[in-house]
């Protein structure tokens, strides 16, 4: 099998001035396939190569590895969307909260798939990035998908005392030095208020996109069904989760599709001959294993809108990286032979592994992972990242 392998260029990558190190470590690991992230910021713009990118590039071709670049689709945005008049670009979750003022996590912005201006920044970053470093032998698509978090914080206010009335309003918001969140409460249990004396309050933020005007007025047209915008956002967002859903997955699903489709069509324009690949997670939510909930099958359709199985049996990508991470060797053996049979063998699928300090254990069972990867059909495994990796 060959293998494939995430990069990041960060300073311990640069301190190998050469590359040395890390060209000895992928030919050890059997690395065909060198995905280099690309931040977007440098390619919304035309600027000239980043020498140590380029340099990078031709040693992994020196070495007979293709090399793709990897652009984050959706999260990230480049400066530009920030300035004023630009807000509307930025998705709007099911609470009716714009990502560009409510980031989750305080700083994870992401934009709407589905404004003319994001899809025609795709569009230019992707050509941007094929004319920039045309050694390059394709591009994948990493984020190529709605972000989809659900968070939940539980309160303990028996001894809230003065404060309680502070922690059972219907909005909490928490700040930090790393950011702020907004929370809505979910449910309270008060014992009395004076004296204060509280009981268990949850609060919550479901980070579920898209549901701007845009998004809900092209629904409604595309599917004929009748929608009120007049009403509090959160209740539009439950019904149409519950009495829609399945429209609803499908019309996100079609707007992801057509991004991947414009940039194939993009690459074909140019006549380059460059491959596309993309990523896409197993399963939602991601580290699922961790928190011991069972495997959703078709998540990442139904809370992602990515329907990769129609990209492969279209013709629209070349070779696939599913993030089937923190799973134990057996199960992801089974969930990458599932989606092997999924597209029928169709295209390459290199198997995601990651390790970190927080999960370590893939390190020192890599076999064990590319025997149930080789078994499942796999073409190979794929890396993430090199430094997490290297010794």
């Amino acid at each position: 099998m060959g293998n494939a392998v995430w990069v990041y260029m960060n300073d311990k990558l640069r301190a190998d001035r050469n590359f040395d190190q890390f060209a000895a470590w992928a030919k050890r690991q059997n690395v065909s396939h060198v995905i280099l992230y690309f931040p977007k910021a440098g390619l919304d713009e035309e600027l000239p190569a980043v020498p140590e990118m380029a340099a990078f590039i031709d040693r992994c071709k020196q070495e007979a590895m293709e090399v793709h670049g990897m652009i984050s689709a959706y999260m990230s945005p480049p400066r530009r969307f920030f300035e004023p008049g630009l807000e509307s670009n930025f998705a709007v979750d099911w609470h009716g909260c714009s990502n560009r003022s409510h980031p989750a996590g305080g700083s994870r912005y992401f934009l709407d798939p589905n404004k003319p201006a994001v899809m025609e920044m795709l569009r230019r970053v992707v050509k941007n990035l094929l004319a920039t470093y045309p050694e390059l032998d394709g591009v994948q698509l990493d984020f190529i998908r709605y972000f989809h978090s659900s968070s939940s914080i539980t309160i303990d206010t028996v001894e809230a005392g003065s404060d309680l009335r502070l922690l059972t309003q219907p909005k909490l918001r928490i700040s930090g030095e790393m950011g702020e969140a907004l929370y809505f409460l979910d449910r309270s249990q008060i014992q009395t208020y004076d004296p204060p004396v509280g009981g268990s309050q949850r609060y919550f933020h479901n980070y579920h996109y898209c549901f701007c005007d845009k998004c809900l007025v092209d629904f409604s047209t595309a599917y004929s069904i009748p929608l009120s915008l007049e009403r509090p956002r959160v209740v539009v967002a439950q019904e149409l989760t519950s009495k829609y859903a399945q429209q609803w997955y499908e019309f996100r699903a079609n707007i992801i599709s057509k991004a991947v489709r414009n940039v194939r069509d993009e690459i074909n324009r140019m006549g380059t001959g460059k491959q596309l690949s993309a990523t896409f997670w197993y399963n939602s939510p991601y580290g699922n294993r961790l928190t011991n909930q069972p495997f959703r099958t078709g998540s990442e359709y139904t809370d992602f809108g990515q329907r990769w199985d129609e990209w492969a049996f279209q013709g629209l990508v070349d070779f696939f990286c599913p993030m089937n991470y923190w799973l134990e060797p057996l199960e992801y053996g089974e969930i990458t032979k599932a989606q092997v049979e999924k597209i029928h063998g169709r295209l390459p699928i290199y198997s995601g592994v990651l390790t970190s300090r927080d999960y370590p254990s893939p390190m020192d069972t890599l076999d064990q992972y590319t025997a149930q990867a080789e078994k499942a059909g796999a073409a190979g495994i794929c890396f993430f990242a090199y430094h997490t990796w290297a010794q």
